[in-house]
């Protein structure tokens, strides 16, 4: 995974979800469904569109997708699941 380091709050909000998306293991429309964006810019996501130098663009996309409360669920989420890696490798073989 990439390592996005930020030089501001919300740079670190981009990075961060840019980290959450890449490591995700569910299919793209699930993905899209779970943080609430379009797919065309989770498609932008995993391809690598947006890297570092681009995390302005990125987060006034995710800015009109996301809101704090969809962020907040998808950080617990992940935190979930390093808890639980079982249940990442069970979605990976369905």
């Amino acid at each position: 995974m990439a390592d996005y380091r930020a030089n501001s709050d919300e740079d670190y909000d981009a990075g961060f979800l840019i980290q959450l998306i890449e490591a995700d293991y569910g299919s793209q429309k699930e993905r899209a469904q779970r943080y609430g964006i379009d797919r065309s810019l989770l498609n932008r996501i995993i391809c690598g569109h947006y890297k570092p130098r681009r995390r302005v663009a990125l987060r006034l996309a995710l800015g009109l997708n996301l809101d704090n409360d969809a962020f907040v669920r998808i950080f617990y989420h992940q935190l979930w699941l390093r808890e639980h890696p079982e249940a990442a490798e069970d979605r990976t073989q369905g």
